[in-house]
């Protein structure tokens, strides 16, 4: 009995001292600093990647020295953590703990992604498409399918356009489309409210057409001490009934249908399309770009004006007139003369 007693003490010392010199070479392994590479490297780890995935990577390009070592510490410290999606820059040595650290609550290199005012979510995919963010289509198709963000503002939209706020953002490469999304809704939201919440009580047009009357404005001008007047011409055409006449509508109309070829002919102005307001009276049924907050105020007070037309006088400004007569001469004098 003694001698069972002294085997199974002996045993349990053994399985101690197991445990604890496991315990010593792990929490060596994990916190051990490492670097096999001279200078810096920038590690992708791409969505969805397993932790398996990303100790591969790691091991192979020399962040790390055991991938096993890196899964047991993922277990034993970060269960249920995401590792980030991203581009990540290591440039001196880290022990694994401080890799798994860095890719759990960091994002990544940030990269700066600018949406102009007066972009398009034509312009947007296509620039997402070069910076090698996200595919245009798969951008397009996501902001045409998802206008459950801004189901309260325009339960009606056809798609994001006109709420995908212009400005400068900082994100990780590897950030998800929905995430991005709805940061560019988001400051929609935090730049419009104060403005929408301060407009005068006889204003009458919701917040969609508001949208959508700042996006012509947008598209029309750049300057910005014309954009009330030019707000004032569309204002005093939709009260008298008169087609707004906008030319950049049947230009979006061609990109809506994927027939804009770049050019502007008589075929294109006819081209029939309810966004098209060389042929139908009002406002087209929803946005054609993505308008700054200054356009957002000149819809909502338009300068106090009688003025009908106007016509690009070849500087980046405009004529402005209150007749016909007197805006078929602005349009010789700037347009037809010019050309002769």
């Amino acid at each position: 009995m003694k001698v069972i007693k002294a085997l199974l003490y002996f045993l349990f010392v053994f399985i101690i001292v197991g445990i604890i010199t496991l315990y010593l070479y792990f929490d060596k392994a994990v916190n051990t600093k490492f670097k096999a590479f001279s200078g810096e490297k920038i590690i992708v780890i791409d969505r969805g990647s397993s932790v398996s995935r990303v100790a591969n990577i790691l091991e192979r390009e020399g962040i790390i020295k055991n991938s096993d070592i890196f899964k047991l510490a993922y277990k034993f410290y970060f269960r249920g953590k995401v590792i980030n999606a991203g581009e990540f820059k290591f440039d001196k040595p880290l022990s694994i703990k401080e890799v798994l650290q860095k890719l759990i609550s960091e994002y990544g290199i940030l990269i700066s992604f600018t949406i102009k005012e007066g972009d398009s979510i034509f312009d947007i995919g296509e620039n997402l498409e070069k910076r090698a963010i996200f595919k245009k289509d798969d951008f397009l198709k996501f902001v045409k399918e998802n206008t459950y963000f801004i189901a309260d503002l325009a339960p009606n939209a056809k798609s994001l356009e006109g709420f995908l706020f212009p400005d400068t953002y900082k994100f990780s490469k590897g950030i998800d489309i929905r995430k991005l999304v709805s940061i560019f809704v988001e400051n929609f939201r935090t730049k419009f409210f104060p403005v929408w919440n301060k407009r005068p009580s006889d204003y009458k047009f919701s917040i969609y057409e508001t949208i959508t009357l700042a996006s012509l404005i947008e598209k029309e001008t750049s300057t910005g001490s014309e954009r009330s007047l030019i707000s004032s011409v569309f204002h005093n055409r939709l009260k008298k009934g008169m087609l707004l006449q906008c030319d950049p509508t049947f230009i979006y109309a061609l990109k809506v249908d994927g027939k804009w070829k770049g050019k502007i002919g008589y075929r294109e102005i006819k081209y029939d399309s309810p966004y098209n307001t060389y042929l139908y009276r009002g406002l087209p049924p929803g946005p054609i770009a993505n308008p700054g907050i200054s356009s957002i105020k000149a819809a909502i007070y338009p300068a106090n004006t009688k003025y009908l037309y106007f016509v690009s006088k070849n500087d980046g400004t405009h004529y402005f007139s209150k007749t016909l007569k007197e805006h078929n001469r602005a349009v010789y004098n700037y347009q037809i003369r010019k050309v002769r």
